[in-house]
């Protein structure tokens, strides 16, 4: 599975000697990320309503007991929230009209999907659409929207996630034969993993 998040915790480990050591950092790594998901919807709700509304969805999400839970311990799950609510920041901004927007858009949901694998469902696919079916329009701006092509526009963010996918997809093809293990396994192969493991 890939592991961004993860490697974090291991980079900090390293660089405070032990994981023991570095276990309080790893925490307050999540933490920051659970704050900085927090401010970037509490930002995409206020770009469509106003500031108050915006800081309420903000402190609404660090008052989630998922979030809550989750964003205390050292894990992956803000890493998606983040990315994802940064793609999406950028995709209902004027620049997600721009190729420049969908490829950092395809940038941010590669990363939220190498934070956690189910991020390529629950984050990538939606912003794609959102950029296939230009649920993204700017409000006042749709000569700019016509100007290019949507498809052009989900192809950028598509492409561009997959480069940043590429070191998952490329250790997986190394170690497996499979660059998307552990789909495909049946067709594409599993390398040393039997039906068992």
């Amino acid at each position: 599975l890939p592991s961004l998040i993860e490697g974090g915790y291991l980079l900090i480990s390293v660089l405070s000697g032990t994981a023991v050591d570095g276990v309080y950092t790893c925490q307050l790594f999540h933490v920051t990320l659970t704050l900085l998901a927090a401010a970037a919807v509490g930002k995409l709700v206020a770009t469509r309503t106003c500031a108050s509304i915006g800081i309420g969805a903000a402190a609404l999400l660090l008052a989630l007991p998922w979030v809550t839970i989750t964003g205390s311990m050292a894990y992956n799950e803000m890493g998606v929230l983040a990315f994802g609510a940064a793609a999406l920041l950028i995709v209902f901004n004027e620049s997600g009209t721009t190729r420049r927007g969908a490829a950092a858009a395809g940038l941010l949901v590669g990363a939220a999907t190498l934070a956690k694998l189910t991020a390529g469902v629950m984050v990538a696919v939606p912003v794609g659409l959102m950029l296939l079916l230009r649920l993204n329009r700017p409000p006042g701006n749709e000569a700019r929207v016509k100007s290019i092509n949507s498809v052009q526009l989900a192809s950028i963010a598509a492409l561009a996630g997959v480069l940043m996918l590429s070191p998952y997809l490329v250790r997986n093809f190394v170690a497996t034969g499979n660059p998307v293990f552990p789909f495909a396994a049946e067709k594409l192969g599993a390398g040393h993993w039997d039906d068992a493991l």
